[in-house]
C-alpha cells in the first residue's frame, strides 16, 4: 500500500506540473493573440495555406514571364528583369511581414499580388505577341492552363488578404471573397474584345460538332467540325461552286481538313475547365498539336475546318503503321471525298498538315487525291535525310521524343502531361499533370477509351526499330506486306510528291523555319524540284510550326508581320479564291536584320547579286589565301552537344518548346575569319568541303557549325550540318547554282557506305539560311565529332581522332548585295 500512495503522489505532482505548464501557455498565447490594426499574423495553418497558394502563383507568374523566354538572350534593358524586381519586392515582403500590424498585411497582401498578376497577365500577352501577330491565333494548352493558374492565385491571394482584414483569421473569410472576385471576374469578362490584338488569350473555337468518319474498310476516324458562324448547314442545294466569301455564309464554303498523328484536342480537367476568360475558348479543350493558330484564322476567314486524328491516334480507331503507310494515304482520299459530300462544303477542298502529317497530305494529293491546294508547315520532304537521319546519322533527338510523344496521344489514361518535365515546363509541369487529360472523345463515345486504345496496340513505333538496329538507314524494313517492305527508299517521298503534285496541278504552300529541322532544306528542295503553278515557299525565323521563334535579338523576334497561320489563310484565299497579295512565289525572313527582314524573291536562293566567297582554313582561322599543305589533329568528345533543344527535337517544337543553343565550344575546335569590314549577307547553303583522316576507325561522324562572332564577344549559331563520311555522293547536278541545297546527291543505303583509307574528301551542305553578319563580327566555322544528346553514333564505328588536312579544307559562302 504504501507504495501505491507515492505512485498516487507522483501522479498528482506531474498534473499539477502540467496543468500550471498549460496555464502559462495560455497567459502566453493571451498577451501574444493579434488585435487588427495592432499585431502581427503568426504562424497559424490558415497563413501557411495562404502562403502555398501565393507561392505557387508567384512561381507560374515566374515561369510564365521569365523561363518561357528562353529563346532570346537576357539583356539588362529586358523587360523581365522588371517582373524578376517584383518578384523579389514581394518575396521581401513576406520575409518583413511578421513586423506589419494585421491591417497593413491586409491591404499589402491584396495590392502586391494584384500587381503582379497584372503584370503577369501584360507579359503574356507581350510573349505571345512576339510570336503571334495574327490576333486570331489560338494559345497552346500550356498558355491555356497558365492564365488559369494566374487567375486562380489572384483570386486566393487577394481574398487572403481581404478575409484578414475582416476577420483576423484568414480562413473564415476565403469563401465569401473569393465568391466575390469570382463573380467581379465574370462580369468583367465581355469587356475583353475578342478581335483585339492584346488580348490576354487567343480563341480556340468550339466545335459545332465532333463526329468519326467511317474509312472505306469500316475503321472510324474521329473528327472535330468548325464552321464559320452564321453558315446555313442546310442549304446545300444552294452550293456555290464559284468562290464562297466569308460575307456570303448563307451557302456553302471551301472546307480545309486538318490531320494529326499528335490529337486534334486535349481535354482540360476540372477544376480548369471552368474558367474561360472570352467567349470563343471552349474551356473543356486545350488545342491540339498542328498549325498554331490556323483554326481560328480558317474559320475567321470564312473556311470550315475539320481537324481529323489520323487512324490508331487519339479517339480515332485502327492501328498506326509505319508513318507515309499506303493505309494512311488512302484515308486521306476518303476524307476528302466525305467533305465534299457535305452540304456546307461548296466542293472545294483543301488539305493541311503540320511536320510528317503535311508530308503525308501532300503525299496523298501527289497520289491523285482530289484536292485544290495543300498546305504544309515545317514537314520534311524526304522523311529519312530531313528527319529520322539527317546526314545518314540516327537523330535520337526525333525519334525518342517522337516515340513519347505518340503513345500519349494512343495509350489508354496517356496524356500529354506524360512527356512534360520541370526541365522543360518549369513550374508549370505540376499545373500540366493535372489540368490536361487525353485527347478528347468524340461526343458520346466517352466510355470507349479502353476499346479505342486497344485497337492501337500494335501500332508503330520508330524508337523500337532505331533501338533494334545497327543504324537506320534509307533501305531500313519499316513494315512488312505481301508483295513487297515497305521502306524509306520505297516511300521515295520528296521525288514522288513534286512530281504527283504537278501531274494533278496541286499548288503547294511549304511553310518552313529555319531553325527547324531540315525544314527550309525540304521546302526549298521541293521547290528546286518543280512544283505546280501558283506553289509558294515561305522562310521564317521559326521552330517548332511556329510555335517558337529563333533569332539573334528580342526585337527580330518582334518583327515577323506574320505567323504561319496568316500564310496559309493568305495562300487559300490566293489558290481558291483568287485574291493574291504577291506575285513571287518565295517569301523569306533575314535575322540579323531588322531594318529589312522579310524579302521575296523568284528562286532559291535568290539569283539576284549573288555571288560565293571560299575561306580556306589554317590551323587557327579561316583566310580568303589558300594555305601551304598542313595538318590538324583533332581528338572527338563524344560527350559534345547542342543541347536537347536544339533545331533536330522538332517535336518539342511542335509542343512549343522553344529552341536554345547555348553557344558552348565545348568538344569542338573552332576556325574563325578576321572581322568583316561592313555587314554581310548569307543567303543559300553554305558548301564545306574538308580533306580528313580517320584514326584508329573506319568512318567519321562530322558536324559542322557556322556562328558569328560579335566584337563584343557574343556569338550567335547561324545554321549548320551533319555527315556520316561513309556515305559517299553517287551523283552530282549540273551546273548547280550558288548556295543550291541539294547540290550532289547520296542513296544512304547500308550496303552503299564506303570505308575511309587514308586522307578522304568530305563534302556537305549547311542548312539554309539568310542572315546578316554585322560589321566587326567574324564568321566562325566549328567542326565537332558528336551531338550527344540529339544524334546517335555509338553504333557507326566511328574513329575517336581525325587529321584535318589543311590546304584541302574550305567552306564557300553564298554572299548577297541587296538593295533596301
Amino acid at each position: 500500500m504504501p507504495s501505491k500512495n507515492k505512485k498516487q503522489a507522483r501522479t498528482a505532482t506531474a498534473s499539477a506540473s502540467v496543468n500550471d505548464e498549460a496555464k502559462r501557455l495560455a497567459a502566453k498565447y493571451a498577451a501574444e493573440k493579434p488585435e487588427i490594426g495592432k499585431s502581427t499574423l503568426r504562424g497559424d495553418n490558415d497563413e501557411i495555406l495562404i502562403q502555398v497558394f501565393t507561392f505557387y502563383f508567384f512561381a507560374a507568374c515566374y515561369w510564365n514571364t521569365c523561363e518561357r523566354n528562353t529563346p532570346l538572350r537576357y539583356s539588362v534593358d529586358d523587360p523581365n528583369i522588371a517582373n524578376i524586381v517584383l518578384v523579389g519586392v514581394l518575396g521581401a515582403y513576406w520575409t518583413c511581414r511578421r513586423g506589419l500590424p494585421l491591417i497593413a498585411n491586409a491591404v499589402l497582401l491584396p495590392v502586391l499580388s494584384a500587381g503582379l498578376f497584372v503584370f503577369g497577365c501584360y507579359r503574356h500577352v507581350q510573349h505571345r505577341n512576339l510570336y503571334n501577330t495574327d490576333p486570331n491565333a489560338f494559345v497552346s494548352g500550356a498558355w491555356m492552363q497558365l492564365a488559369a493558374i494566374h487567375f486562380f492565385g489572384a483570386v486566393v491571394a487577394f481574398g487572403g488578404g481581404v478575409s484578414a482584414a475582416v476577420s483576423g483569421k484568414i480562413s473564415r473569410g476565403i469563401p465569401i471573397s473569393v465568391a466575390v472576385l469570382g463573380v467581379a471576374a465574370f462580369l468583367a469578362v465581355p469587356v475583353i474584345d475578342p478581335s483585339a490584338s492584346n488580348q490576354l488569350m487567343y480563341p480556340h473555337p468550339v466545335p459545332t460538332t465532333s463526329i468519326y468518319i467511317p474509312m472505306d474498310d469500316g475503321v472510324r476516324l474521329a473528327a472535330d467540325v468548325f464552321l464559320p458562324a452564321g453558315l446555313n448547314t442546310t442549304s446545300g442545294s444552294e452550293r456555290n461552286t464559284t468562290n464562297a466569301t466569308s460575307s456570303d455564309l448563307n451557302r456553302a464554303v471551301p472546307v480545309v481538313l486538318q490531320v494529326t498523328r499528335f490529337g486534334r484536342a486535349f481535354d482540360v480537367l476540372y477544376p480548369y475547365n471552368k474558367f474561360s476568360f472570352l467567349g470563343s475558348i471552349d474551356p473543356r479543350r486545350a488545342p491540339g498539336i498542328g498549325v498554331d493558330g490556323a483554326v481560328a484564322a480558317l474559320i475567321n476567314a470564312g473556311y470550315a475546318v475539320v481537324s481529323i486524328d489520323v487512324r490508331g491516334t487519339g479517339a480515332s480507331f485502327g492501328r498506326r503503321g509505319a508513318d507515309l503507310h499506303p493505309r494512311e494515304l488512302k484515308d486521306h482520299s476518303v476524307l476528302t471525298d466525305w467533305a465534299r459530300e457535305q452540304p456546307w462544303c461548296n466542293g472545294t477542298v483543301a488539305l493541311l498538315g503540320a511536320g510528317l502529317d503535311g508530308t503525308s497530305v501532300a503525299l496523298a494529293a501527289a497520289r491523285g487525291a482530289s484536292v485544290n491546294a495543300v498546305a504544309t508547315v515545317d514537314s520534311p520532304a524526304d522523311p529519312y535525310s530531313d528527319q529520322t537521319a539527317p546526314g545518314g546519322i540516327t537523330c535520337k533527338g526525333y525519334i525518342q521524343f517522337a516515340s513519347s510523344l505518340s503513345a500519349a496521344v494512343e495509350k489508354t489514361g496517356a496524356t500529354l502531361a506524360n512527356i512534360v518535365s520541370h526541365e522543360d515546363y518549369g513550374w508549370t509541369a505540376f499545373a500540366l499533370k493535372k489540368a490536361v487529360g487525353s485527347v478528347s472523345a468524340v461526343a458520346g463515345w466517352e466510355n470507349e477509351a479502353e476499346t479505342i486504345a486497344a485497337s492501337h496496340s500494335k501500332n508503330f513505333d520508330i524508337a523500337v526499330l532505331a533501338s533494334a538496329s545497327s543504324g537506320l538507314y534509307r533501305d531500313t524494313t519499316l513494315a512488312t506486306g505481301k508483295t513487297r517492305n515497305l521502306s524509306y527508299a520505297s516511300i521515295d517521298a520528296a521525288d514522288r510528291m513534286a512530281a504527283g503534285l504537278s501531274k494533278y496541278h496541286v499548288p503547294l504552300l511549304a511553310v518552313a523555319g529555319f531553325s527547324s529541322g531540315r525544314a527550309a532544306a525540304s521546302a526549298t528542295g521541293l521547290y528546286n524540284r518543280g512544283l505546280p503553278a501558283g506553289s509558294q515557299i515561305v522562310l521564317g525565323p521559326w521552330g517548332g510550326a511556329g510555335k517558337t521563334c529563333f533569332g539573334t535579338t528580342a526585337e527580330e523576334c518582334r518583327t515577323p508581320q506574320t505567323t504561319p497561320a496568316a500564310h496559309v489563310v493568305a495562300f487559300f484565299d490566293c489558290t481558291i479564291r483568287g485574291q493574291c497579295a504577291t506575285t513571287d512565289p518565295i517569301t523569306f525572313f533575314t535575322t540579323g536584320d531588322a531594318t529589312n527582314s522579310w524579302r521575296t524573291a523568284s528562286a532559291w536562293p535568290p539569283t539576284e547579286g549573288l555571288t560565293s566567297t571560299t575561306l580556306y582554313l589554317t590551323p587557327t582561322a579561316l583566310t580568303s589565301e589558300k594555305p601551304t599543305v598542313g595538318l590538324v589533329d583533332f581528338l572527338v568528345d563524344q560527350t559534345a552537344t547542342t543541347g536537347e533543344r536544339s533545331r533536330w527535337n522538332t517535336v518539342r517544337g511542335l509542343v512549343g518548346l522553344p529552341i536554345v543553343y547555348a553557344g558552348s565550344t565545348h568538344g569542338r575546335i573552332s576556325f574563325d575569319s578576321t572581322p568583316l569590314t561592313g555587314s554581310t549577307i548569307v543567303v543559300g547553303s553554305p558548301l564545306v568541303t574538308l580533306s580528313l583522316e580517320a584514326v584508329n576507325g573506319a568512318d567519321i561522324a562530322l558536324f559542322v557549325y557556322l556562328e558569328e562572332v560579335f566584337a563584343d564577344g557574343r556569338i550567335t549559331y547561324v545554321t549548320e550540318g551533319q555527315i556520316l563520311a561513309s556515305h559517299q555522293i553517287i551523283t552530282r547536278m549540273t551546273n548547280a547554282s550558288i548556295g543550291h541545297p541539294e547540290p550532289f546527291c547520296r542513296n544512304y543505303t547500308n550496303q552503299a557506305r564506303t570505308q575511309l583509307a587514308g586522307p578522304s574528301i568530305v563534302e556537305l551542305v549547311l542548312e539554309p539560311t539568310a542572315h546578316r553578319f554585322s560589321a566587326g563580327s567574324q564568321m566562325r566555322l566549328a567542326l565537332a565529332g558528336a551531338d550527344t544528346e540529339n544524334f546517335d553514333t555509338a553504333k557507326l564505328n566511328v574513329a575517336p581522332q581525325w587529321k584535318i588536312h589543311i590546304g584541302d579544307s574550305s567552306i564557300s559562302i553564298p554572299l548577297q548585295q541587296l538593295v533596301g
